[in-house]
Parts: C-alpha cells; sequence; structure tokens
C-alpha cells in the first residue's frame, strides 16, 4: 500500500465513497483515530509522513498525495459531471486538511509531554464540556501514557469545574469547562479534525469558539477582527527540531501553489455565480456549490505557512543580492500548461503574482525530451526541477513540429549570459545548490542575480546561470548558441505583453485579456529589475481561461467576504495580534501584507490589481458614505420633530381626559355584568364559552396515589435506611405510625363499635389509593376529543401510549393523560343578600340542605361528568372498594374524598403549611380543584336524587340546634339517631371529622356545586371550627394535659376561654370515664398558655384546607404569612370567623349549649364500648409532618455493604440485582421469578400495596433509582455521585460515591407533586416483570 493510501482512504470514508459497505467502514475510520489507537496509528503515520515530506522533493511529494487522492481534475480545473464534482469536493477538503496538519502537527515532532497533555486537553474541552471520567477515557492511550500523569494539573490548568446546578430536572453531572486560554492559546481546529471521531465534534467546537469570541468582544465592547464569519483559528506551523527535517518545505512548491490557486479560483468565481443567481431570483441552472470557508481557510493558511517560511529563510540567509527564479511563471504570465505545472518555483512572491492566463481542459503529458518527466500512478515517477519548457531536438536545438514553442526574455532586460553552473557568482555569501531561493521552495535551475539597490535604466544586466540538466551538454552548445537562445526572445515577445484587466464580470474568462505588467511598489523604495518571462504558445481552441494570479484572486475573496468592493488597501495597516482570531478578510489581509512585505514586486501587483478592478472606488465609497451621514441626519431630525409632535397631542389628550374625569366625579359609576369566560379549544383552535350541549373540559392527568398516606406525626423524628438490625426494628415501629396506619386503626375502631353507613360517612378515605389529578391547564371540547381518541387508535400509533385505557398527549403541550374533567356553567348571577345574622343564615343552609334535588337532565354535559367518574373511579383500583363497600354512603364518601385528597395533596406541595415559603420546585396549579368540585357535586346530587339517605340535613342540624329547631331527644336534639331509628348506633359529631363534613356540606348545599354564596361559605366553616375546637378541647382533656393545665392554675376561676370549654366537657362527661386520665397524678408542667397553643395546632388543619377552599371557589388571595405563629391568626382573618385573639374567639353562638348536646352524644355512644371510644377520641387529630423518602446514608458504602448480600424476606435468597424501597425500605427481588405472585413480580406487587402504584427502588447493585409508574417503568437517575459529581453506574470505575442531597430532594419532590409522568420521557412497560 502506498504511505499516502491510509490518509486518502480514511478521508474517502468520510466523504461518503464507500458508503455502500455500511457501517462497518465507518468503524474501522473510527478506529483509526480513536483514543485507544491513534497513538499507534494515526499519529506514527502522520510522523512518517512528515519525515518523508521533509526530506523528498516538495514537487514530488505533492504530486503523489495529488495522485493518491484523486484530485488532479478538479486542481487542473478540467470540466465534471455534478457527481465527480461532489466527490472530488469533499476529496480536496480532505487533501487540504492533511496537508495542513502535515505541515503544523508536532505530537511526535517536537512536542514535549507537558505541551502535548495541554493540546489534548483542549481539543477536548472544545468539543464540549466533559465529566472527570469522559476527559479520562478519551486521553490518547491512556494506560501507561505519559499524558496521564500530567492530566490533574493540566486539567486544573485549562478549565474550570461546574457544579452541577441546583433545582434542575436533567439530573445534569459535574463537568469541566474551558478557561479562556484554550481558545486564546491551545484550540486547534486541525488537531480537534485529527481527533474527531465525528465531524460534529468540529462544528461544535467551531460553534464554542465563535461564541466565546462574541461575548468577549461584547464585554470589551468592540468588533475586533470578527465581524464576519469566524474562520478556523489555524495556528501558526512552529518550526521542529533541527535534525529531524522540516515538513513546511512542502509549502514551498510550485505544484501546492497551482492547487491553491485553483481552489481560490473555484472559491471566487461559485461565490460570484452564487450571487448572480440570487440577483436574478434564482432563473437559470442552479451554480455549482462554492468551497467551503473551512476549505478557504485551509489554502489561506498553507499560504501564510509558505510565506512565514519564506520570511524566516530572508533572515536566515542574510545576503545582499536576491536570487529570484527566471523559470517559468516566476512573476509574469503562463498559458497553455497545466495548472500544476504553472509555477516551476517554489518562491511564494513570485508565484503569487504570477498571471495564469489559461490552462489546458487535461493535464498534459509532458513531451519527450532528454529529462525526466512524471508518468502517471502507479510508478509515481515526477518531473524533474530541471525540467526545460522547451523541447529540443536531437541535440541540435530545432523544435518539433506540432510544439513549437517559443522561449522569451521580456523586453528590456538587458543582456543575459548563459554560463554552465560551475561558473555561477553571487556576491555576499554563497549560496549552495540545494537552498531553496529567496521566498523559500525549491531551487531553481536558472537564477538572475539582480542588484540590490535601483540602477540606471538600461545600466544593469541579468545574468542568466543555466544548470547543466536544463541544457545539452557544454561541448554541444556553444556560448554563441546560447546568446542566440535569449536574445530569440526579444523578437517574438512584443506583439503578446500588455496590461491584464481584471474585471468582475463574465468577460474576465475572455482569452484576449493582456498580461499584467509589474510596476514599482510606491511603498518600498526599490526598483526590482524586469523579471524573466516564458510565454508558451499553444493553441487555445479548447483552453480553459483562467487570466487570475493569488494576489489577485486573494483581493477579489477579501472583496466577496467584506460585502464591499476595494475592501483591502495596503495603506490600512494589519491589526497585531498574537492570537489567530478573525473572519475571512482578516486572515487574507495578513497574508497579503505578509507578502507585500516579503517583496515589493507583490505589493506592486496588489495596487495594479486594485487600480484594474476597482478604479476610484474608495473616493466613491467616501462620497456615499458622506452622503448616507447627511441623510441619516436628516431622518434623526424629522423623527425628533414627529416625537415632539406626538409628545404635544399626547399631552393634549391627558389634559382632555382628566377634565372629563374632574366632570364626573361624585357620579355613581356603573358596573357591567360579569362576562362569561370563554376558553380555547387546543384542538380546533376555536373560543367559545361552555354550554350543557357543547361543554368544554379541562385535560388532567389522574393517577393513584399513597403520598398523603406516607406522613409521620410531626416532631417524631425522621424515617431512616435501615443499615443495621437496631434502625430496622425502630423503622417498623415507625411504619406502624404513618397517616394511612393511624387512619385504618381509627376507621376499624369505628366499624367495631358504630353502624357501617354512619361511620364511613364520617371520615374520610384515599389515604392509600386515593386519586390525585393533575392538569396542564389546556382545555379541549368534547366532541374534538373524541375525534382526537379515534385518530389515536389507527394502527400506526403511538407505542407508549395504552389507548385503550384512555390515555392520550395533551394536543398542544404533549403531556401525557387519561380523563377530562368537565366544565360545567357558570351559575346565574345573584345580587348579594344582606349580611344576615349567624343564625339566619344557618337556618338558609338547613334549607338548601333539605330541598330535593331533582335528577340531572341528560345531556353532553351530564354524559361527560360520568366518564370523568368512572375514570377516577377505575384510576382509584378496587382497594378502596374492598374495604368501604360499595354502598350509596362509601359512594357517597368516595366521591367526598376525591376533592379532599387533591386539597391535601396541594397543600403536602406547599410545604405542609400555608407559611410562605421559597417557591417549591414544582408550583401547584390550581385547575383542578373547581371542575373536580363540580364533577363530585353533580354525582353526589345524583345520589340524594335516586333517594340515598345520606343525613347531611341532620347533621346540619345537630351541629346547629339553636338555629335549627328539632325535638331534644337523650341524645340531644337533632341527633343523627333519627336517621337510622332507635337501634341504630351513629357515630357522634365529636367523633366524626369535620373536614370531611366540610365536603359533604359544600356537595350539597349548592345548587350547582360549587355555586354557593360566600356568607354561607364562612357560615359553614365557622360551625364547623366550633366542633373541631370542641373535640380537640375533649381530646386534651382525654389525654389528661388540659387536666392538669386546669389544676396548675390552682382551682382559680378562669371565665369563658378554654378553661370554660373543658368545663363543660368535663362536667358533661362526668361520670362516663370517657375522660380520666391513665397515667394517674397532676402534671405540674402544664400551663393554659401552652395548651392554648396545643389547640391552635391542632385546629390549623381544618383551617388550611377551609381557606384553600375559599382561594380556589372565589379566587381569593391567600395572605402573605411569614411565621407559623402567624398562621393561626392569619387564617382566622382570611376566612372572616375572626380578627385576632384565642381560639375561642372563632366559635359560633351558641357553641356552649351545642357542646354540651355533643357530649351527651359522645356519653351516650360510649356505653356500648367505652375503651374504643376512648381510644378514638385521644387520637382523632394529629399533627402531621410533610411526608418525605426514607433519609439515606450519605456514603454509598454503608449502603452497599448491609444491602448486597442481605436475603429477601419472602424466597430466602440473596437477590442478584436486590433493590431497597425508599417509602418504607423494605427489600425485593428486582425482575426475579422468585418472588412472582399471580404473575405479578415482587415490585410491582409492592409498588401497589405501599405506594398506591408508585414505587421508588434503590437497585443496590448499580445505584440507579428504578421508578415504577402503574404499568410503566423508568430508569430516574442515580443519587449517589463521585467527587466530580458523576454517576458509576453498575460501579464499574469503583470510586467513592456519596449521597447528592440535591438529586434526593428533587426525587422527593417529583414524587409528592406527581410529576414522574410529566418530567421522565423514558418510560417503558413493565408487563409486571420487574
Amino acid at each position: 500500500m502506498h504511505i499516502v493510501a491510509p490518509q486518502s482512504l480514511f478521508y474517502e470514508i468520510l466523504a461518503g465513497v464507500w458508503v455502500r459497505n455500511g457501517l462497518q467502514i465507518k468503524g474501522q475510520a473510527m478506529t483509526y483515530i480513536q483514543a485507544n489507537f491513534c497513538n499507534s496509528m494515526v499519529d506514527m503515520d502522520i510522523y512518517w509522513l512528515q519525515i518523508c515530506a521533509a526530506h523528498l522533493p516538495a514537487d514530488q511529494f505533492l504530486d503523489m498525495c495529488i495522485d493518491v487522492f484523486g484530485v488532479r481534475e478538479w486542481l487542473s480545473m478540467t470540466p465534471m459531471s455534478a457527481s465527480q464534482a461532489s466527490e472530488q469536493d469533499a476529496m480536496v477538503e480532505g487533501l487540504l486538511t492533511f496537508l495542513a496538519i502535515l505541515v503544523s502537527s508536532r505530537t511526535n515532532l517536537g512536542n514535549d509531554e507537558l505541551t502535548q497533555s495541554r493540546l489534548e486537553v483542549a481539543t477536548l474541552l472544545a468539543a464540549g464540556d466533559k465529566t472527570h471520567s469522559q476527559l479520562l477515557e478519551l486521553m490518547p492511550e491512556r494506560s501507561g501514557n505519559a499524558h496521564t500523569r500530567n492530566f490533574e494539573t493540566v486539567l486544573k490548568e485549562l478549565s474550570v469545574y461546574r457544579a452541577p446546578p441546583k433545582c434542575s430536572e436533567s439530573l445534569e453531572q459535574g463537568l469541566f469547562v474551558p478557561r479562556a486560554v484554550v481558545w486564546t492559546r491551545y484550540y486547534d481546529p486541525l488537531h480537534v479534525l485529527r481527533r474527531a471521531v465525528h465531524r460534529r465534534d468540529f462544528h461544535a467546537s467551531m460553534d464554542r469558539f465563535t461564541a466565546f469570541v462574541r461575548e468577549k468582544q461584547k464585554s470589551e465592547g468592540s468588533p475586533g477582527t470578527c465581524t464576519g464569519t469566524l474562520w478556523p483559528p489555524l495556528r501558526p506551523a512552529l518550526p521542529p527540531p533541527e535534525a529531524a527535517g522540516d515538513p513546511r518545505e512542502l509549502c514551498a512548491s510550485g505544484v501546492l501553489h497551482g492547487a491553491l490557486l485553483a481552489v481560490l479560483h473555484r472559491g471566487v468565481r461559485r461565490r460570484a455565480a452564487e450571487g448572480a443567481s440570487e440577483a436574478e431570483g434564482g432563473a437559470g441552472p442552479p451554480a455549482p456549490p462554492a468551497p467551503p470557508d473551512h476549505v478557504l481557510a485551509l489554502a489561506v493558511y498553507l499560504l501564510a505557512v509558505a510565506a512565514d517560511l519564506a520570511a524566516e529563510r530572508q533572515k536566515t540567509h542574510d545576503r545582499d543580492v536576491c536570487v529570484a527564479a527566471c523559470g517559468r511563471g516566476a512573476g509574469g504570465r503562463v498559458s497553455g500548461v497545466p495548472l500544476l505545472r504553472a509555477f516551476t518555483g517554489g518562491s511564494v512572491c513570485d508565484n503569487a503574482r504570477t498571471v495564469v492566463v489559461r490552462v489546458p481542459p487535461t493535464p498534459a503529458a509532458a513531451p519527450p525530451t532528454t529529462t525526466l518527466h512524471r508518468h502517471t500512478a502507479p510508478q509515481h515517477n515526477h518531473h524533474s526541477d530541471s525540467e526545460t519548457e522547451w523541447e529540443g531536438g536531437s541535440g541540435s536545438g530545432e523544435a518539433g513540429p506540432g510544439s513549437h514553442k517559443t522561449a522569451s526574455l521580456q523586453a528590456g532586460a538587458g543582456t543575459a549570459l548563459a554560463v554552465p553552473q560551475s561558473t555561477q557568482m553571487v556576491r555576499g555569501r554563497s549560496v549552495s545548490d540545494d537552498q531553496s531561493s529567496d521566498a523559500g521552495g525549491d531551487t531553481p535551475e536558472i537564477r538572475a542575480l539582480e542588484p540590490l539597490y535601483p540602477q540606471p535604466a538600461g545600466g544593469s544586466t541579468a545574468l542568466a546561470l543555466p544548470s547543466l540538466p536544463s541544457l545539452p551538454p557544454l561541448h554541444d552548445v556553444s556560448m554563441r548558441d546560447a546568446l542566440a537562445l535569449t536574445t530569440h526572445a526579444h523578437e517574438d515577445i512584443e506583439h503578446d505583453v500588455h496590461a491584464v484587466q481584471y474585471e468582475l464580470e463574465a468577460a474576465a474568462w475572455q482569452d484576449t485579456r493582456p498580461a499584467l505588467p509589474a510596476p514599482p511598489s510606491p511603498i518600498v523604495n526599490m526598483t526590482p529589475s524586469t523579471d524573466t518571462q516564458l510565454q508558451l504558445h499553444t493553441p487555445t481552441d479548447e483552453q480553459i481561461p483562467v487570466n487570475e494570479s493569488i494576489i489577485s484572486l486573494l483581493l477579489k475573496l477579501h472583496s466577496q467576504l467584506s460585502g464591499r468592493l476595494d475592501s483591502f488597501s495596503l495603506e490600512e495597516p494589519a491589526i497585531a495580534s498574537d492570537e489567530p482570531i478573525g473572519d475571512g478578510p482578516h486572515f487574507i489581509g495578513l497574508l497579503v501584507h505578509k507578502l507585500a512585505a516579503l517583496d515589493a514586486r507583490c505589493a506592486a501587483a496588489v495596487q495594479q490589481v486594485r487600480r484594474a478592478l476597482w478604479p476610484h472606488q474608495r473616493e466613491r465609497q467616501a462620497e456615499q458614505r458622506a452622503r448616507e451621514r447627511r441623510e441619516k441626519e436628516e431622518r434623526s431630525r424629522r423623527a425628533r420633530d414627529r416625537q415632539q409632535q406626538l409628545m404635544r397631542e399626547f399631552a393634549r389628550r391627558q389634559q382632555q381626559f382628566m377634565s372629563a374625569m374632574e366632570s364626573m366625579e361624585g357620579a355613581p359609576m356603573e358596573w357591567e355584568e360579569e362576562v362569561q369566560r370563554d376558553y380555547d379549544c387546543v384542538i380546533c383552535n376555536t373560543t367559545a364559552p361552555t354550554t350543557p350541549h357543547d361543554p368544554i373540559g379541562l385535560v388532567v392527568l389522574l393517577q393513584s396515589t399513597s403520598v398523603l398516606g406516607h406522613r409521620r406525626r410531626r416532631g417524631s423524628g425522621g424515617a431512616r435506611l435501615a443499615l443495621n438490625e437496631a434502625e430496622r426494628a425502630r423503622l417498623a415501629q415507625q411504619q406502624h405510625a404513618t397517616a394511612a396506619a393511624h387512619h385504618y386503626r381509627l376507621h376499624d375502631e369505628l366499624h367495631q363499635h358504630f353502624d357501617q353507613d354512619s361511620w364511613v360517612l364520617s371520615v374520610s378515605v384515599g389515604w392509600e389509593g386515593g386519586v390525585a389529578a393533575q392538569s396542564c391547564g389546556h382545555h379541549l371540547h368534547l366532541r374534538c376529543l373524541r375525534s382526537y381518541l379515534r385518530s389515536l387508535a389507527a394502527p400506526q400509533r403511538p407505542h407508549n401510549l395504552h389507548v385503550e385505557r384512555g390515555e392520550f398527549l395533551c394536543p398542544l403541550c404533549r403531556q401525557l393523560a387519561n380523563s377530562v374533567l368537565p366544565l360545567a356553567p357558570p351559575a346565574a348571577p345573584r345580587s348579594p343578600p344582606p349580611a344576615p345574622l349567624h343564625n339566619q343564615l344557618a337556618a338558609q343552609v338547613l334549607d338548601m340542605l333539605e330541598r330535593d334535588h331533582p335528577a340531572p337532565s341528560p345531556s353532553r354535559l351530564s354524559e361527560a361528568m360520568g366518564k370523568a367518574m368512572e375514570d377516577m373511579t377505575a384510576t382509584a383500583g378496587g382497594k378502596l372498594k374492598q374495604r368501604y363497600g360499595s354502598s350509596p354512603a362509601a359512594i357517597f364518601t368516595f366521591v367526598a374524598s376525591l376533592v379532599r385528597t387533591n386539597l391535601e395533596c396541594e397543600l403536602v406541595q406547599r410545604g405542609g403549611s400555608l407559611v410562605h415559603q421559597p417557591a417549591p420546585r414544582y408550583k401547584p396549579r390550581d385547575d383542578c380543584i373547581v371542575p373536580l368540585i363540580a364533577v363530585a357535586g353533580a354525582h353526589a346530587v345524583a345520589l340524594s336524587a335516586a333517594g340515598a339517605r345520606l343525613g347531611v340535613s341532620e347533621t346540619w342540624r345537630a351541629l346547629v340546634p339553636a338555629a335549627c329547631p328539632g325535638g331534644d331527644g337523650p341524645a340531644g336534639s337533632g341527633s343523627p339517631a333519627t336517621l337510622h331509628g332507635a337501634a341504630s348506633r351513629p357515630v357522634p359529631l365529636l367523633l366524626r371529622d369535620p373536614t370531611a363534613l366540610l365536603m359533604h356540606f359544600l356537595l350539597l348545599a349548592p345548587a350547582s356545586p360549587p355555586h354557593i354564596d360566600i356568607q354561607h361559605f364562612t357560615c359553614i366553616v365557622r360551625v364547623l371550627y366550633t366542633l373541631t375546637y370542641y373535640q380537640v378541647v375533649n381530646q386534651l382533656c382525654a389525654c389528661g394535659s388540659l387536666g392538669a393545665a386546669l389544676q396548675s392554675a390552682g382551682g382559680r376561676e378562669a371565665g369563658g376561654g378554654l378553661a370554660e370549654a373543658a368545663r363543660i366537657l368535663l362536667g358533661t362527661l362526668d361520670g362516663h370515664h370517657l375522660l380520666d386520665d391513665e397515667g394517674g397524678g397532676p402534671h405540674a408542667d402544664h400551663r393554659l398558655d401552652d395548651v392554648e397553643l396545643e389547640v391552635q395546632e391542632l385546629v390549623v388543619p381544618f383551617l388550611r384546607i377551609a381557606a384553600l377552599l375559599r382561594k380556589h371557589m372565589y379566587g381569593a388571595e391567600l395572605p402573605h404569612i411569614d411565621r407559623e405563629e402567624d398562621e393561626f391568626v392569619s387564617l382566622l382573618r382570611f376566612l372572616e370567623l375572626a380578627d385576632a385573639g384565642p381560639a375561642d374567639a372563632a366559635l359560633a353562638p351558641d357553641a356552649a349549649s351545642a357542646a354540651r348536646g355533643w357530649a351527651r352524644q359522645l356519653g351516650a355512644a360510649a356505653a356500648g364500648g367505652q375503651l374504643g371510644v376512648q381510644r378514638v377520641v385521644r387520637s382523632l387529630h394529629a399533627d402531621w409532618a410533610p411526608p418525605s423518602l426514607l433519609a439515606l446514608p450519605r456514603d454509598y458504602d454503608r449502603l452497599f455493604t448491609y444491602y448486597h448480600e442481605r436475603v429477601c424476606l419472602q424466597c430466602g435468597a440473596v437477590p442478584k440485582e436486590a433493590s431497597v424501597c425508599l417509602l418504607c425500605g423494605t427489600l425485593v427481588c428486582l425482575k426475579q421469578p422468585c418472588c412472582r405472585h399471580r404473575a405479578v413480580a415482587e415490585a410491582v406487587q409492592h409498588a401497589t400495596d405501599c405506594g398506591g402504584g408508585t414505587g421508588i427502588f434503590l437497585v443496590v447493585t448499580s445505584t440507579y433509582i428504578i421508578v415504577i409508574r402503574g404499568r410503566r417503568a423508568c430508569l430516574w437517575g442515580s443519587l449517589y455521585l463521585d467527587d466530580y459529581d458523576e454517576e458509576d453506574r453498575d460501579l464499574k470505575r469503583g470510586k467513592p460515591l456519596y449521597l447528592s442531597q440535591d438529586r434526593l430532594e428533587l426525587l422527593q419532590a417529583q414524587w409528592l407533586a406527581h410529576r414522574f409522568d410529566h418530567t421522565k420521557r423514558t418510560w417503558v412497560w413493565h408487563r409486571d416483570s420487574l
């Protein structure tokens, strides 16, 4: 294989030439450059090619590369088809990239370990922010490599560690971000291309570099050199060690200069064609795409390296004689020669100003001569640098037929003398034959000795020194023949040498364009001697016109990229900067300045090209700018006049408005009636109000929840994951003290001593397995939803939706949903009644509760409400039905508990109280409560209309006996005993849940829930607050704390207040032994003030729920509460119960007499089961803390050590993937068949039993969290990170892991807010197999 073939094949793979071989061929290219193999593959190949390039002739090496890459036709400007052109476009880019890497890379050619480590780390950071492990893995051949020894030092020097952001849902890991020094000093796009497995890494690095430069410009307040699109900041090619050779010699090659001229020519011409096509509106055939900026940047970079090399050699040679090539293309005109043979010398200055007039369409084969010729591959024989430009015939000097060529010297050149090479003479220090010319490159075989200082016109002579191989032997060519050869040129060149006209129009392609003279530079005090030109006269019928030089193409490209004519001027100094940062015009301008500084003739050529292309352009631009400045000033003046006129008009209208308001002052203002609210359907995009016949619904996601059941008593201490047997026993005890366990025990006690329907109506359900509704806030017509669901039922439906269960994605925000809550039309507006007394309001509420509820008329709205209730019942599952039955009382309790569950969940999201706290991660949405009350109220009314005896009116009579006349039986007026008969066992009011009763009244009192007058709402809340207050006082009396406080008061009489309420209950229940203190003895540490605070703590949960209801139903803003001590009083004031004072200040009138009746009910109920009733009394109210996950240890090693060998309690085996429930601490076998129950795996079953369908498991062997939600599961992420905030999935890296508190808080917040379905997108169907 050829030594360049691996590079060519690599770029062919990137160009898609081998695409038919599939992805495997791309894998080979990636393996060639990936981190594990790059040091022994691509780096060694590049190093070997650098050695070859440094010691082989540059033209010969470049010819090899061009042939192996297969781009000779492209670089020779040969017409090609579109497919060939597109393929060779990519290969030309690959060739230029390869050459740029070859001349600039110092990986194995001069870089020490520390420098190379900086380069590798900077390259990795440039492509993107990376974690510590990613950087360490991507360092080239990290195993035993010297780069890793400096890794930590270099990483600290070049990067800044960025910790994961707080309160983020994306579970970001700790990343290393590059410092500014990476972009300004170490970022090398060529090295990025060399290391980039995917080409997108290079584009990402350029985007990041551009963002850095723009931000830097913004901070500095100056555009600098970057007004356009930035070019890659290609670093200067540094000199290699002397003994290794210099691969930069490639840039001093005429073949390379010809190739770069072709690249620049195509770039200029294709850009001009694209601009013309856009100006014509896209008419005509599409122009071929111009080479991208990256290709042009590489071409300019290679020319800049050649210029830098020439500048170095000028300083090194330190001679006083300017040695220049006088062969073909040495600063004049070339025509009829293949473009890659247009420049025989390596002087970048001479080749840059040489005008290539026309080239043949295909590379012409060299005619047979006595010199060496370059043949095509595979022999790879290349032409000699001494190859003559004319043919000799049989040693006689006669030209063959059909190949007549004339070697000519420019007129006025003086006398040229041909002498053997051995007689060459120079002034000053001699230059050996193997040294380059003054501008770098290969040594030409014909050299001209030019005077260093100006000479009089015609007074100087040029001494031509032909080399021995370029002419026939000395004994065959006499001195006279050589002189004749040089003087013959003067006779044939007069008619061909003219000034070249540089135009941007299509006329530039014409063959009649004359040559470009080289006038003296206006900025260098030096008169160059006339160049020696070689004009080849060949047939021009099929030749391709070029008529350009490198300098002219650079100036045209500068103008195109700048967007203005004559954009470059030598009089404008180049911007001095050590950082290679800029756009295309910046780098082109630097290159032209370098060429002009190297050779005065280049400076003169620049000026001549500018005068030919854009005559008087600078004057016209100055005139245009002055005219634009005057127009801008005129527009500014007119704008100021219009603004002043507008301000005067505003002032006049404001004065009129103020006058009108003064005249209307004192007149009564008539308010318009409230406009019915309209809703936007996200499917049909129409806006309309909801009606019974065309209802609009709210998109919701119904989920089963057990969040409320995992609450624990405040002050009991948080539960921690057990790491030893003692902690396991303590955790088991804490699990029996949760809210769910507490309510289950309470319900069991009530079920044992009271009637089924009575105790079911006295409580709320759903602490485990309740239903929580989440909404995205979008609305839609129910008829539109039906069409949408039918479309989802098609065969090409989304695979992650269970359409048969009603799941769909919100058409607007694409969030998961499974139901719609219909919106009821608003009630007819009524004028607010005058504020009557409390008893009158209570009587009105009784009338509303006792009226007959008509059966709801069938309509689309009623159908939608029935469907919504079916969805909620299906979500709750069969656990509630099995426990509480399916009687009308159980159904009504379930319906009322739906509202309470969502209110309690909102309270949990707010932190468990209404005290002002920092904004939670997930702000609770208040869209669902009112529609949920409407749906629940409709079903409660339907139950009542169907004849269900719910006893709501009788309960209200018992609560307000003074306002509601009734009999005075032994149980008290209005006793619930009247509902069930004399033999029934109803639950007394002092044992019923006041919050559950509040839901009952709000669902059945209004004609169309939730529309109830706010004064009636306040009356209901005040009555139930009174019941709550006496329940709490009764509970504290039974616990002994209130009795001890009364005894500690010294027997002093206390009028009213807490002591009065306690005396009422103690006196009424005296003899029933319900309030006896089992502890015995006085409690001297209790005071009435402390007990008052305890009463407030136990009453405030009811006030919180009532406050949330008032907020949702009437749109009132919750009070701003800063301290927990102020919450009780603030809520009393918000609910209009009392302005201030102790807890008894908000009691209803005649509360004492009502409390005596309630106490008598309790005493009568205790006759059948004193101990059971006493347990209920003492545990009725509790202060619950917000639920939370189990606290985890900081070090993962402790958790892993305890659980990875622990046996499962069901199967008795050590699980292969031991998983711990973070809700209760149970160890389960994940994905194992040993613990299946009825074809359901253990983890899925535990998620149903413990979390109401939501399970959060920590997989001990991988540190990952698995979340189970219903029928889906997902990998959530890891809670344990290493020192660099990275995950160590499956514990592969073996780093110490520590608990991330922020991630734990995020997991807990998503659990509390029921947001798993909305925040995670990687759900899969677990199919009961986890």
